[in-house]
């Protein structure tokens, strides 16, 4: 059997760092709404990473791709 991982398992194991919400029934029922959403997230991201100097988030690059693959019971 396959094992599924979604979205929010990858959120609880730290693979990802936020899930950007769909409109109701998926993006591709709603493309338009999906972008705006897209859009508005991403300007977000992208203002808090403006407040964050180089060496900062290359140190924080760093420690995210050390934990993976790590194992934790």
């Amino acid at each position: 059997e396959i094992m599924k991982i979604t979205a929010t398992d990858l959120l609880a194991n730290h693979i990802i760092d936020d899930i950007v919400v769909e409109p109701l029934g998926g993006a591709h029922r709603a493309p338009e709404e999906a972008a705006q959403l897209l859009e508005s997230y991403l300007i977000t991201q992208l203002n808090e990473l403006k407040g964050i100097g180089e060496d900062e988030l290359v140190d924080q690059r760093y420690n995210r791709f050390r934990k993976y693959g790590a194992f934790f019971e």
